[in-house]
């Protein structure tokens, strides 16, 4: 199937975007540890676009920082996960 240009832009904003969203991700969560923060949830939409993954790191709760992984990653979504992090 031949590639058409719209398809190759989508396919290379996502190819930036991920690496980007990720160290976001390593940054907020080394703020928080360094505020004093030492618990974090991951709070998921609950929608029919969220993936079961991301479900059950919401279910989890409030667990202790760096135990559950930043949106994102090691998820069904990748770098479509709506999901956001809250830290106490």
């Amino acid at each position: 199937i031949p590639a058409s240009w719209e398809g190759v832009m989508a396919r290379m904003s996502r190819y930036l975007v991920t690496p980007i969203y990720g160290f976001d991700a390593l940054g907020a969560m080394a703020l928080a540890t360094q505020q004093g923060y030492t618990m974090m949830r991951r709070v998921a939409r609950q929608d029919k676009k969220t993936c079961q993954d991301c479900i059950g790191y919401a279910s989890q709760g409030w667990v202790p920082i760096g135990l559950l992984p930043p949106p994102g990653q090691r998820c069904a979504c990748h770098d479509n996960c709506r999901c956001y992090v809250d830290y106490m």
